[in-house]
């Protein structure tokens, strides 16, 4: 009687976690230097640091999220972030993209907290936005006299002329309107609040 078995069937014996460890022992371990960013967005930071320490594994990335990481790109759009998640997902199925919404002030306490997983009908960017808009009453008013001490003229308006255009949309016309991290933070930051990122597993 023979004793040998099949790689099929030894593969079968495993659980996904030790195949997942075994890949990262056969796998060639990419070369990824963040040397080149600087003052990048909370996405791309989260995207640096999950990866860095661990959390996104070297096995987990392609090319493509290989090349985001070393350029000197500092932001990362939404449509970049769900690229990234999705590929991710086919080693890592549980990590998510965290944004917390936290209060200002001497007690930090979470005001909301959103679940970006990179579905087609998750949590997106606009989302966001309109619950930052809503929530602290944002006007294209209140932007220009905010934030006009802090930023270009040309970001001050572009961002009032966002919220306006926003404000006067229809529900499914506020669907198609882009808008950046970067945006939303400040307007959160306008607002003396902080939004934060983070990319963690997240069990079912």
């Amino acid at each position: 009687m023979s004793n040998s078995i099949s790689l099929e069937d030894a593969k079968a014996l495993m659980s996904s976690e030790s195949i997942n460890k075994l890949k990262e022992m056969v796998y060639a371990k990419p070369q990824v230097d963040l040397k080149l960013k600087a003052n990048c967005d909370i996405l791309m930071s989260a995207l640096c640091t999950a990866t860095t320490n661990g959390v996104i594994r070297y096995n987990s990335l392609d090319e493509t999220i290989i090349k985001i990481l070393n350029a000197s790109t500092s932001t990362l759009s939404e449509k970049k972030l769900v690229y990234a998640l999705r590929q991710i997902h086919d080693s890592q199925p549980n990590i998510k993209c965290i944004i917390t919404l936290k209060s200002g002030g001497l007690h930090t306490d979470i005001i909301n907290e959103w679940v970006i997983d990179g579905s087609d009908d998750g949590v997106k960017l606009i989302d966001i936005f309109d619950y930052v808009v809503n929530k602290f009453e944002i006007t294209p008013q209140l932007v220009r006299q905010k934030m006009g001490e802090m930023l270009k003229t040309t970001i001050v308006n572009n961002i009032a002329q966002l919220v306006s255009k926003y404000n006067t949309s229809s529900d499914e016309e506020k669907k198609s309107i882009q808008v950046s991290i970067t945006t939303i933070s400040r307007l959160v930051n306008m607002s003396a609040h902080t939004l934060y990122a983070e990319f963690k597993e997240v069990k079912p």
